[in-house]
């Protein structure tokens, strides 16, 4: 890369994205990847490859300068993607923990980074660093695609073969007309009201025992990671087919179980929850292999004991869930609150506000948080080199005290639970995510 100017790149961020952004200075919101590479991949390999990867996606070609007034704006002309070669001396999950919380402050560089840990076997272990402005969970998974099969070409041809993208617009101008305008509002305003007479009837949702008068600015991150084996995932996946539900649901019914015995010590209480979704196929024109930002959610309440029934409970949320589709509340709920967001968020910045204090309060409803990615694992292995495992990670702690992550890569289910600290302790998610599990593994009729 040499810093060209591109044109045809550069636009205004738009609300959902511009409110990621504002967080840039005091918890920004990044998104890190661990990838176990097997094959031999050099120092060589990945900048041939990372190279390849700028020219085919747009939003690594940009950075986002912000003189906190003006809207933001996608900005081209940045350097090539940082490699910073590393030998860790602490866990996984602590060096991502602090890395998460480190923003994006250099506007010549883009904003994404990688880490390069060699290791004693010849293995290779990478860390990939992002801001969430520009990608999301399917995007990450076109980006390890593309670059495993960039160092395979480099290792064959000493030139990756690259197919170039065109910038995408705000992926919240392709949604339907329907949902844009009078029309759209008035749509979100009944998708308000049911979500009122659906509390009216559950209660209103209760979280775990969080602190949250700690500042935004003096948290850490507690990282969990679980991992399942084949065996697990299939009978979860065929118990959840026989059940009437989803894998989604059943790792969601886990977790709101935790969350009830965490809250209620038995008593019903009502739990909300939200969902990710991935937009790029209800988009007009469809999106495909686009790095970018396109997650809405879906969100419901759900009256729930400790004792339920998980199966029972998976179901009921599968049936919130396509309701909440159906109504197309994926569409609704979120581009009129991000709006007016956005521009709060914008005067509070140019008046030296709390930006984040302001978003945290604004953006955080009591609801517990499943992103789902799914299968990983389509292009993972090109020529002599193969992702081999993986681990997605993202910093949570404006929108939620605590998220979840859940993949599966080669038929394995891996699950991640990140905490914001002080607001949950770390005994406190050690305690839940033991629960979610024996809850998960109870339902298949696996002891721990």
């Amino acid at each position: 890369m040499n810093h060209t100017k591109e044109p045809s790149i550069e636009r205004e961020l738009g609300a959902a994205e511009e409110v990621l952004w504002r967080l840039n200075d005091t918890s920004p919101m990044n998104c890190m990847a661990s990838l176990l590479v097997t094959g031999g991949l050099t120092m060589a390999h990945l900048k041939a490859a990372c190279l390849a990867l700028q020219q085919r996606h747009p939003h690594l070609r940009v950075n986002v300068p912000d003189d906190l007034q003006s809207p933001p704006h996608f900005v081209s002309g940045v350097s090539e993607i940082p490699i910073e070669e590393i030998a860790l001396t602490e866990s996984e999950e602590d060096f991502v923990a602090r890395e998460l919380l480190i923003a994006f402050n250099d506007p010549t560089q883009p904003l994404a980074k990688f880490f390069y840990e060699p290791l004693e076997n010849g293995d290779v272990r990478l860390f990939f660093k992002v801001h969430h402005t520009i990608c999301d969970g399917p995007s990450a998974g076109f980006i390890f695609r593309d670059l495993i099969r960039a160092c395979a070409d480099y290792n064959a041809v000493q030139s990756p073969k690259v197919e170039s993208l065109q910038q995408r617009p705000y992926f919240r101008t392709q949604f339907p007309a329907a949902t844009r305008g009078l029309l759209g509002f008035l749509k979100y305003f009944w998708i308000i009201l049911r979500l009122v007479v659906d509390v009216c009837r559950t209660g209103i949702p209760k979280f775990l025992d969080v602190k949250k008068q700690v500042p935004v600015e003096d948290r850490s991150l507690i990282i969990l990671n679980r991992s399942f084996e084949k065996g697990v995932l299939a009978k979860i996946t065929a118990q959840a087919k026989q059940q009437g539900t989803t894998v989604h649901g059943a790792l969601y019914a886990a977790i709101v179980l935790a969350a009830a015995k965490d809250i209620g010590n038995g008593e019903p209480v009502c739990v909300g929850c939200a969902s990710s979704v991935n937009m790029r196929h209800k988009l007009n024109p469809p999106a495909e292999d686009d790095v970018n930002y396109m997650v809405s959610v879906v969100g419901s309440p759900h009256k729930v004991s400790s004792q339920d029934d998980l199966w029972a409970l998976a179901r009921d949320i599968k049936t919130e869930a396509d309701k909440a589709l159906a109504r197309g509340m994926d569409y609704l709920l979120m581009p009129y609150p991000y709006q007016m967001h956005a521009a709060i968020a914008r005067r509070k910045a140019a008046q030296g506000g709390n930006v984040s204090g302001y978003l945290e309060q604004a953006h955080n409803p009591p609801c517990i948080v499943l992103t789902n990615v799914g299968k990983i694992g389509v292009g993972l292995e090109a020529g002599a080199f193969k992702i081999a495992d993986i681990n997605f990670y993202a910093n949570p702690s404006v929108l939620t005290p605590f998220g979840s992550i859940a993949l599966t890569l080669e038929d394995k289910l891996k699950w991640t639970l990140i905490g914001s600290s002080p607001v949950v302790t770390k005994a406190q998610l050690e305690q839940f995510f033991s629960d979610v599990e024996y809850y998960l593994l109870r339902a298949i009729d696996i002891k721990e």
